[in-house]
């Protein structure tokens, strides 16, 4: 009889692991039994995904500094959404912004999950229900003419990205 190297071991378990996404099944049974007669398989299995928890807990702390960065820098004394948009547009702040977030969408819900309220406080949500209210008044926008009233705080953040769409290129 052949036996399975540690490698086809992690093909089937990649294989039950799509399998179950796929069907919403629970095949947790045959993976420990895979595990039982593979103890290294295990052991690496651990230690991968301890290594992409570890990987995903420092990116969400850079994207958290990044966020916090990028508030910390908001004059609440003027217009915030131009303040955004133009520090995502700055050259200099490029590397900086695209290390950690891919487009102003990632940005965007950053703030909102880290600062929703204090940019409550400097009107930004105000700014962007006017912007949203404008919008419903243009022809072929007649659908979204209650939107600005309509869109909770917390959804906001898709209109503040659509409002900053471009500002990270």
């Amino acid at each position: 009889m052949t036996q399975l190297t540690n490698q086809d071991v992690h093909y089937l378990l990649g294989t039950i692991d799509i399998a179950e996404g796929e069907t919403g099944g629970d095949y947790s049974d045959l993976k420990n039994k895979l595990f039982a007669l593979y103890p290294q398989v295990k052991k690496e299995t651990d230690e991968e995904q301890e290594r992409q928890a570890n990987d995903s807990k420092k990116q969400s702390n850079a994207r958290q500094e990044i966020a916090d960065k990028v508030f910390s820098l908001l004059d609440s004394r003027v217009k915030i959404l131009p303040q955004l948009t133009r520090y995502a547009s700055l050259s200099r702040n490029y590397d900086e912004l695209r290390k950690h977030y891919s487009d102003e969408i990632c940005l965007s819900a950053d703030l909102w999950k880290y600062h929703l309220e204090e940019l409550k406080e400097y009107g930004l949500l105000q700014e962007l229900r006017d912007a949203l209210e404008v919008k419903g008044r243009e022809k072929g926008s007649e659908w979204m003419k209650d939107y600005y009233r309509e869109t909770t705080d917390k959804d906001l953040w898709h209109e503040l990205s659509k409002q900053m769409r471009g500002a990270m290129k």
